[in-house]
């Protein structure tokens, strides 16, 4: 796969940090993201969390 093994053959850095490195952890970073926010909308859309009412109605 030379196009996906060419990008850490560049000798260069990003903001003083070797560009293979930093591409690992913004991957590793986005992928995070993306988890968190998949867990939160499929949170908010299953129903299964009902609202908190704090009126006491049992009197």
């Amino acid at each position: 796969m030379p196009p996906i093994g060419a990008i850490f053959l560049v000798d260069t850095t990003l903001f003083g940090v070797p560009f293979p490195l930093a591409y690992i952890f913004v991957v590793w970073v986005l992928l995070i993201v993306g988890g968190a926010s998949l867990v939160k909308a499929l949170q908010d859309s299953d129903g299964l969390h009902p609202t908190t009412d704090t009126s006491d109605t049992s009197s």
